[in-house]
């Protein structure tokens, strides 16, 4: 749309203001607040009829060019601005700045704000569970800085990565936080970033210099200096900052006063968890979307509050690496579970606080309706009484809590003195304010009461004055209040009503007083129209002065709520508390896996020991057969390793675990064709991700390594990985294989031990007892398994006629090296020492290398010998026959 737009003649005055506040939003979808509806014009009334589903029609219809137009009720926006925003596009709310007047043609109005994926902060737009990250990410491959800001809870952290670990942290980072929108340089490297779904946008150059990103970020903070911070000297962190404010600034339109409290996010003292342990292990999401909510968030989500469970999405995917930290919230949880009616005695004081972070947000931003308000009053009420539950307990995390809930009763009663108990949603309308709070207000409202009255009573006095009994009192919006008189009784109309309206069975008079009354009557609506749409903003802008008090208390609340959800939790499934050593051992005892025991089971689920001991064996083999139970095994452990890290009871009877730094997970795998990485190539470069950052002090699940290729290939590789993590890496490592072959690694590496899945055969049955034990296993039963698929009976008898035929002709097609390695698995015969079994593998690989060899050389001799010009083509053929034959029995 063109900007001259708005200099046409025959534009109204209307749609000239529309032009020029399209100018200068050109990118965006813009809503324009015309009375009850967002309208919108042109191109963007088509994109916004098709993208929304509404009508698209046509403003100044009898003229050449008619211009497009599309609008949504300004009461339902939210879910028409959430639906926008899911399709890629922004949207820029232009407001009325004042209340509608008959007395003012045109209503002024501004663009107050521009919605992002990440800036957004409406309620109908925001997942209650989950943070709407907005980040900024500037540096290089080897120094890259992260800034993150939530603005619906006023949140604001940096982080800083360096070394050749840096790319790493980043993509673990991305995967943890999961973004709305992300900001970078012009001609950044969008590769640096791409295991995200986050919408991207770039910011000029000129934003990234270094003195501007430091005034733009001074002043943001509130401060002189960024000592106290600890990145004075971070150039990358500065720019992503500063950067960060500027956006928001663009996009609401002046300064952002509830973001403040800068925190510096230490990779050091967390957890780093990848995208593929984070998805693996079903942290936050399931899998499969027909899982619903089969998470580790779902199992321990008892929270209240909309805070509470935001916190605990951000515990699990942040679990701690200071034991301190971690026993404090231990503390809280175990005191709380022997004290189970003080949980009950919160979870019903905390159902009642609202969403005090993202309330306390809308009123910084000057977006809160008079409803927030409300909100916030009756969850402050709330808070004395949490408090003295709290004052009481003697674990820190529970007992620190009660201070920081204290101190915000005047802004309640505040609140309480000027807002009526159930205001209207539309703060420009009237009707907000409490009488008694504002004596203008008050004399301007008894006024209008006396007017009303006098014109309510004008009806029967000019009936009983005029003789007229038909004579009505009304009004509209064109003439305001007028006398009505049918046509019959026009004679006897008195001489001072003036004709005003002529109907087709009537006339409609006014007379001087009434005109006089009424001016009285809406002159006085205006003023008190505008006089509470002022009191109200000074309310709000007096309650934003308590920001930070608000704060304090929602993430107090927040904590208390997280606390009591985990010790829940724990009473209601047996869960008990972990116990952590130094020595890098684990002993869980009795453990069990707690989504699938919640979840998937219907009988009582089999709890099985994992004893980890760094003297002993650190590497575990796990065969068994399909569907026995392996890989819930391998998940088990990583997830009762994790949730003993953010401070939660865990299901076993007892758990001694190590401090763990990271969890690589190797579970599955799904192709990602449409990216051109196959299921093999996903599987090796997530192993390969594995091998180069695991440490000692890590926890590895692998399951079923080598599968997407051939059985030898498989084996190879899969034998190369373990010996690779035993005498380069040191992980505790739990590695769940088919390949039955890997059971003789315990032999070759001395901190390697085999464990098994128990199977009970009866005849053609087979049951699965899903106990783990030391051993191994020599099926894999998937025949079996296919059976209880539900494979027509007649595959699987084919299938069983073919499994025999391949077993009793297996030692023909298989190497040496692989026969004896099935024989020493299947019969048990390992070899006596480690030392002669390697040597006995030796041989084998020397016995077949000279095979080779002989061959090769008998095939280099027929061709020397060969007489060309001689050999007809049969005798050709005959001779490569023999050759191919010689190579296959080989």
């Amino acid at each position: 749309m063109a900007e001259n737009e708005s200099d046409r003649n025959d534009v109204t005055p209307v749609m000239k203001q529309y032009y020029r506040l399209k100018a200068r939003h050109r990118g965006e979808i813009l809503f324009f607040r015309m009375g009850d509806f967002y309208e919108t014009f042109g191109d963007d009334a088509k994109t916004a009829a098709r993208v929304l589903g509404i009508s698209l029609t046509t403003r100044d219809k009898r003229s050449d060019n008619p211009i497009p137009m599309a609008g949504v009720p300004y009461h339902s926006v939210e879910e028409y601005i959430t639906k926008l925003l899911e399709a890629g596009y922004r949207v820029a709310i232009a407001e009325q700045m004042e209340p509608p007047s008959p007395r003012k043609k045109l209503v002024r109005r501004e663009v107050v704000r521009v919605i992002t994926p990440g800036t957004v902060i409406e309620e109908g737009s925001l997942r209650p569970e989950k943070n709407n990250y907005l980040i900024s990410v500037f540096g290089e491959p080897e120094n890259i800085a992260l800034a993150v800001a939530d603005v619906s809870t006023g949140e604001l952290y940096v982080s800083l990565y360096k070394g050749s670990e840096a790319m790493e942290a980043l993509r673990s980072e991305l995967a943890r936080l999961s973004p709305s929108e992300i900001i970078l340089p012009d001609g950044f490297d969008e590769n640096m970033v791409k295991d995200t779904d986050a919408a991207i946008t770039f910011m000029g150059s000129e934003e990234y210099f270094i003195d501007r990103a430091y005034n733009n970020l001074i002043y943001s903070l509130g401060v002189t200096a960024l000592d106290g911070f600890g990145i004075e000297r971070e150039e990358e962190a500065i720019k992503a900052l500063g950067v960060l404010f500027a956006y928001l600034k663009k996009t609401y339109k002046g300064n952002i006063t509830h973001i403040k409290d800068l925190r510096v996010y230490r990779q050091t003292d967390y957890m780093m968890l990848d995208a593929e342990t984070i998805n693996h292990l079903e942290l936050v999401e399931p899998a499969r979307l027909s899982d619903g909510s089969a998470t580790l968030f779902s199992v321990l989500d008892h929270t209240s509050t909309p805070m509470g469970k935001r916190l605990l999405r951000k515990w699990i995917l942040s679990p701690l690496l200071d034991k301190d930290s971690i026993d404090e919230r231990l503390s809280g949880v175990e005191e709380l579970v022997n004290d189970r009616m003080k949980i009950d005695s919160l979870k019903r004081l905390l159902e009642g606080i609202y969403d005090l972070e993202r309330i306390n947000s809308r009123i910084c931003l000057g977006t809160a309706r008079p409803g927030d308000l409300i909100c916030l009053a009756q969850s402050i009420l709330l808070l004395p009484d949490i408090a003295s539950i709290l004052s009481g307990c003697k674990s820190g995390i529970l007992s620190k809590s009660s201070d920081d809930l204290m101190g915000l009763d005047e802004v309640a009663k505040l609140i309480e003195s000027a807002l009526v108990d159930d205001p209207p949603r539309v703060i420009t309308d009237g009707g907000l304010i409490r009488e008694g709070y504002s004596e203008e207000l008050d004399r301007l409202k008894a006024s209008i009461s006396d007017s009303v009255e006098w014109i309510a009573s004008l009806e029967s006095k000019e009936r009983k004055r005029t003789g007229i009994g038909n004579l009505k009192v009304g009004y509209n919006k064109v003439f305001g209040y007028y006398i009505e008189v049918s046509r019959g009784q026009i004679k006897n109309v008195p001489d001072e009503y003036i004709r005003k309206q002529t109907l087709k069975g009537a006339e409609r008079y006014i007379t001087p007083e009434l005109k006089e009354r009424e001016a009285e009557v809406l002159n006085a609506e205006e003023r008190i129209k505008t006089l509470e749409y002022e009191l109200f903003c000074r309310l709000r802008d007096e309650v934003a002065s308590h920001s930070e008090g608000i704060i304090r208390a929602s993430r107090a609340v927040a904590r208390v709520d997280v606390i009591a959800s985990l010790a829940r939790t724990a009473y209601l499934h047996r869960y008990v508390r972990p116990i952590f050593t130094d020595d890098g051992g684990m002993e869980i005892r009795d453990g069990r896996h707690s989504v699938v025991e919640r979840y998937y089971l219907r009988e009582e689920f089999i709890p099985n020991d994992t004893v980890i001991d760094p003297e002993d064996a650190y590497l575990l083999i796990i065969t068994g057969p399909n569907m026995s139970g392996k890989s819930t095994y391998l998940r088990q452990v990583a997830l009762i390793v994790l949730m003993a890290q953010i401070g939660s009871f865990v299901p076993a009877s007892k758990a001694v675990l190590p401090i763990v730094d990271r969890i690589f997970t190797r579970i599955g795998a799904s192709d990602e064709l449409s990216a051109g990485r196959s299921t093999f190539l996903v599987e090796m470069n997530e192993s390969a991700r594995i091998l180069s950052h695991a440490t000692k002090d890590s926890l590895i699940l692998l399951d079923e390594i080598g599968r997407g290729t051939s059985t030898y290939d498989g084996i190879s590789i899969a034998w190369a990985i373990g010996e690779y993590i035993h005498d380069h890496i040191g992980a505790k490592t739990l590695f769940a294989t088919h390949y039955f072959e890997l059971a003789l690694l315990p032999k070759v590496l001395p901190r390697a031990k085999n464990l098994t899945v128990v199977v009970k055969e009866a005849g053609d049955k087979v049951v699965f007892l899903r106990k783990v034990v030391e051993g191994v296993t020599d099926r894999s039963y998937g025949i079996y398994v296919a059976q209880l698929a539900g494979l027509p009976k007649s595959v699987i008898e084919r299938a069983r006629e073919v499994l025999a035929i391949l077993e009793g002709a297996r030692d023909g097609f298989k190497s040496p090296l692989i026969k004896m390695l099935d024989s020493s698995v299947q019969l048990g015969l390992f070899v006596g020492d480690e030392e002669k079994l390697l040597e006995e593998v030796d041989e084998v690989k020397a016995g077949e290398r000279k095979r080779r060899d002989k061959i090769a050389l008998e095939f280099i001799e027929t061709l020397k010998n060969l007489d060309l010009s001689k050999i007809t083509p049969i005798d050709a053929m005959n001779i490569l026959d023999n050759i191919k034959k010689d190579i296959g029995d080989a």
